[in-house]
């Protein structure tokens, strides 16, 4: 028994935190955003400065309302994002923003 909870745990952890396994793949950024510094915001996404409402943030969009990532550089911030991908397999691989 003790074994079979193992597993179970084993996998819903692998579930919460695998990669993308299907492309062509597109981010809604509807996930509430973690704030904080150098933090994973959402999966696979990491930022430099997570906030509510500046720097890094979750904006809305006024026009369809859905959720957008924003990014505002200042004199003294320079946004940085990493992205956690996993190309294993996948033939010229293309990234568009």
């Amino acid at each position: 028994m003790r074994y079979f909870i193992t597993l179970i745990l084993i996998y819903v952890a692998n579930i919460g935190l695998s990669q993308v396994s299907s492309f062509p793949y597109s981010e809604s950024f509807e996930t509430a955003f973690i704030a904080g510094n150098d933090i994973s915001f959402i999966s696979n996404w990491t930022g430099n400065q997570v906030s509510s409402s500046k720097r890094i943030y979750q904006g809305t969009n006024p026009y369809t309302g859905s959720s957008s990532l924003n990014i505002i550089p200042i004199s003294s911030f320079s946004g940085e994002m990493l992205i956690s991908l996993d190309l294993t397999g996948i033939n010229n691989p293309q990234v568009s923003f």
